[in-house]
């Protein structure tokens, strides 16, 4: 599998951290393009908006940028009209947060990378994820954060990592979720999502006075046993890489 070009995405924002930790760390050795938001955009899943909205140019760690005032699903569509290429690869994250089990249908990361391979400019796809805690979900991102605390970790691990996927060719799957645990780790599983998101992601809750809902911050410890499931990995200190398809058929 060879790999010359490569588009970054993601939900964070096109200045967001993981996403210039990937810019960084790729452009040597790829031709490396970003469309991703223009703010914090977590939790949009596939989300389009039809009317339209503002866009940019610019660069960022001395990757071209398009940036796109909505959603990780358009800034990809918008991708296609930008640049006016097929890239190699897309790679989404690396996102502040976990995206395991069925959360990944609300997950703006795992989304942007769906849609890309659907729209046909790619044909193989990367969703990365850090399992850090729910504080950091919406973190307000700017080009001028040091990136000294994240080079190594998660940076040059999830470097390492693609490379390892490329080499071997994604392990034959279009789409690969892949989520790093906290603390730096080197061992890999391959994994499937946790099927019962009741079992990890505490349900909604319901405030009668006044008539609110919200989504908790806490999750739940996750207490089976089984080392091929995403939660479990991340729990126990392993990378977990989940092979996907590229529909929902």
């Amino acid at each position: 599998m060879k790999v010359r070009s490569i588009l970054l995405t993601g939900d964070d924002g096109y200045n967001s951290i993981g996403t210039r930790l990937l810019a960084r760390l790729l452009r040597k050795n790829f031709e490396v393009c970003i469309a991703a938001t223009k703010e914090q955009q977590s939790g949009m899943g596939g989300k389009i908006n039809l009317k339209g909205g503002d866009w940019g140019e610019t660069h960022i760690e001395e990757v071209p940028a398009l940036w796109i005032d909505g959603s990780p699903v358009d800034a990809v569509e918008a991708a296609v009209n930008h640049y006016g290429q097929d890239f190699d690869l897309v790679i989404s994250g690396i996102n502040l947060g976990a995206n395991v089990a069925g959360s990944i249908i609300s997950s703006g990361t795992f989304s942007a990378a769906f849609r890309a391979l659907n729209l046909g400019f790619v044909k193989h796809g990367l969703a990365l994820s850090w399992n850090i805690p729910t504080q950091y979900w919406f973190k307000k991102h700017s080009a001028d954060e040091s990136l000294d605390a994240y080079l190594e970790y998660p940076g040059k691990t999830a470097a390492q990592v693609i490379k390892l996927a490329i080499d071997n060719e994604l392990w034959q799957a279009p789409l690969l979720n892949i989520n790093f645990p906290e603390e730096k780790s080197n061992q890999i599983v391959f994994t499937q999502p946790l099927d019962n998101l009741n079992s990890y992601f505490k349900a909604v809750e319901l405030d009668r006075e006044p008539q609110r809902f919200r989504y908790p911050a806490e999750i739940t410890e996750y207490q089976q046993t089984d080392p091929h499931i995403d939660v479990f990995a991340l729990q126990n200190g392993l990378i977990s890489i989940t092979p996907c398809r590229a529909d929902f058929l």
